[in-house]
């Protein structure tokens, strides 16, 4: 069995991780960062650079909907973003899904909002976001 190709280098990634591809975007006042691959330890410390930058005020959605892995390195950095934003922060997760289990073993759904929609996370009126119209920028090898 060969190991998972990596999309940025062109080459065979022998660790199995992807580049993180991530997504921030502004609905009403909420900060909507949409995760759109696995954070493991090889990219999350981008993934922690992302959430750090995110504005002080206003809702912090991370939207994990798409995200199919997360090992103990992402869920480190997740709680961390819950310690830098507060209550402001609020996750989107499939129901059933890996991520919502990882989350729910961890606590994390008592303190802060865990739901299965954007429209739930950051209000009714929203535009749910449409992964077709995104065109993902791989890093330069």
């Amino acid at each position: 069995m060969s190991a998972p190709f990596d999309v940025a280098s062109g080459m065979e990634n022998p660790f199995g991780s992807q580049d993180l591809i991530l997504v921030h975007d502004v609905v009403g006042a909420a900060h909507v960062v949409h995760v759109l691959c696995e954070v493991d330890i090889c990219n999350a410390g981008e993934f922690a650079a992302e959430l750090a930058e995110l504005p002080s005020t206003g809702p912090v959605v991370v939207d994990l909907e798409e995200c199919r892995f997360m090992d103990s390195t992402a869920l480190s950095v997740l709680l961390d973003a819950c310690a830098l934003h507060g209550e402001r922060v609020s996750f989107v997760v499939r129901p059933s899904s890996m991520i919502e289990r990882l989350l729910r073993l961890f606590d994390v759904h008592a303190k802060y909002r865990v739901t299965h929609s954007l429209p739930g996370a950051v209000g009714s009126t929203c535009v749910p976001f449409q992964r077709n119209l995104i065109k993902p920028r791989f890093r330069e090898a």
